[in-house]
């Protein structure tokens, strides 16, 4: 379990230990993510969502960046890495580029708080979609009301002008 983490959180395994010098968890290296979604992080990742192209890979982009971030506006509280002289490294934007790549640890940390945290991120906004359909939406039908009187059996004319309609071209097919 991680060294510097800061109170309850959830731990994701990241991979082999990667300290300078030694081997100090032979069970691998952990990032533990704040166990629910906080003010602060939830305030930046809708900032970060608000300044995103309205597509899925811009919106991924943006949370990931927003959850790859230290407490309290990131996801991440706290690891199991330290330095050479065995003490834990700080959580910062610097360290967390450092120690979490993408190919190694980075992705699965941005999964698991994508799944921790992304329901709770979009109920809000889910909830005023919906009251705003609700409130846009008309009382009384707007569909067309049909028509008093007799309606006409009588067939309607002819549309083509040339008497060709429904007829095989002149041109013949090679």
């Amino acid at each position: 379990m991680p060294t510097n983490d800061a109170g309850q959180g959830v731990a994701v395994h990241v991979g082999e230990c990667r300290c300078p010098g030694f081997a100090h968890a032979p069970e691998g290296d952990f990032v533990t993510l704040a166990p629910r979604l906080t003010i602060p992080m939830g305030a930046a990742l809708a900032m970060a969502l608000n300044g995103a192209r309205p597509d899925l890979p811009s919106v991924q982009a943006a949370l990931t960046a927003g959850y790859m971030s230290p407490a309290p506006a990131g996801a991440i509280v706290g690891w199991s890495f330290v330095d050479e002289k065995g003490e834990p490294e700080p959580v910062t934007p610097e360290t967390i580029e450092r120690l979490i790549p993408w190919s190694n640890g980075g992705m699965e940390v941005a999964e698991r708080a994508d799944g921790l945290y992304g329901s709770d991120l979009l109920a809000p906004f889910q909830k005023r979609l919906l009251e705003r359909s609700k409130t846009g939406s008309t009382a009384d039908s707007t569909s067309a009301s049909p028509s008093s009187g007799l309606v006409s059996l009588t067939p309607s004319k002819r549309s083509s002008h040339n008497g060709r309609a429904g007829k095989h071209s002149a041109a013949r097919a090679r």
